[in-house]
């Protein structure tokens, strides 16, 4: 396991607020997206999560409202198959709904399963074949928290590829003081 990064990163993603977050149980089931896609599919009061089970990344991330904020798919590049969250490495995408699937095709795939299921939280744990990357991701009614346990490259990242807000708009970006300035506009250093 020579080269393998061990650590843990830790990162919260707060569900879409404004509706009732007190809500009923989080619910688990499976569901398969293009006919071959395994996923969880965690339902919470703010959030339906799909959760590739192979791949150990979101396909999409529905709020309440129904809007897709990653919308995967297979194929045509950046307007699909790159989409995802977490995808934490170049060039192996660990961590990524796509993970073993079409470009990403892998003879390490990722196994997930359901190692705590309460009404008011759920953990989901994958780790490849070869268990040299490992993650948990922890379901709460208004968030979900991921824990990197390993992964098997000496650099990563936390990567978020989707459509915010449901839909893709080129016409600007969003900073990380949630502004939205023209795409014309050069990005700040």
């Amino acid at each position: 396991m020579n080269g393998l990064t061990r650590g843990v990163v830790l990162l919260v993603l707060v569900g879409c607020g404004g509706r009732d977050t007190v809500g009923g149980p989080i619910r688990v089931s499976d569901a398969t997206l293009f006919g071959d896609l395994d996923c969880f599919k965690v339902e919470t009061p703010t959030a339906t999560y799909l959760y590739g089970k192979k791949g150990a990344g979101f396909a999409s991330i529905l709020d309440p409202d129904g809007r897709d904020w990653i919308s995967y798919h297979p194929g045509d590049k950046a307007a699909g198959e790159y989409r995802g969250l977490p995808k934490c490495g170049q060039p192996t995408k660990f961590f990524h709904a796509g993970y073993g699937f079409g470009s990403y095709k892998t003879d390490d795939p990722f196994t997930s399963r359901i190692v705590d299921l309460e009404p008011d939280h759920v953990r989901i744990a994958s780790k490849t074949k070869s268990g040299t990357c490992a993650c948990t991701w922890d379901f709460y009614k208004t968030s979900a928290m991921f824990t990197l346990e390993r992964i098997d490259l000496p650099k990563y990242w936390f990567l978020y590829e989707g459509t915010p807000g449901g839909e893709l708009m080129p016409s600007f970006w969003t900073s990380r003081a949630c502004t939205r300035p023209s795409s014309s506009r050069p990005w700040p250093r």
